[in-house]
């Protein structure tokens, strides 16, 4: 019994010690750029809660779905002065490089990227809350 209280308070402190910051999504939408319109205006969304943890020092995340798990790392920051946002430069887990936008004022965190065909989209989240 005495291991059992032994794990528990070493788990408890490891916990308490790496304190990172946990977003929850309700809602999806992705957005593609219509050449014709000059925005990103050919929009379809859906239901979907999501999971994103992000590292104590933001150097990189895990976003999880109901149906996947990835791992983001940063590769740059840079910070927008006339919209306050730091936009992260990143590469996926799988190879794939993304632009994330975490915006607390909005509750969104917005993804710039390029599909396989090479359209350029914006995927947005929208958060339920930050933790």
């Amino acid at each position: 019994m005495k291991a059992l209280y032994t794990l528990i308070f070493i788990f408890a402190v490891f916990s308490l010690s790496y304190s990172q910051t946990h977003i929850e999504t309700y809602y999806r939408e992705y957005c593609y750029w219509n050449y014709y319109t000059e925005k990103y205006d050919d929009c379809d969304g859906y239901a979907e809660f999501s999971t994103f943890d992000i590292s104590e020092d933001w150097s990189y995340w895990v976003h999880t779905t109901p149906i996947m798990q990835s791992t983001y790392y940063v590769l740059k920051t840079e910070y927008n002065e006339d919209y306050e946002l730091t936009y992260y430069y990143v590469e996926s887990d799988a190879g794939n490089n993304y632009i994330y936008v975490f915006d607390i004022m909005n509750n969104e965190i917005r993804i710039f990227g390029v599909n396989k065909e090479d359209e350029p989209f914006i995927l947005t989240f929208y958060v339920s809350a930050w933790e």
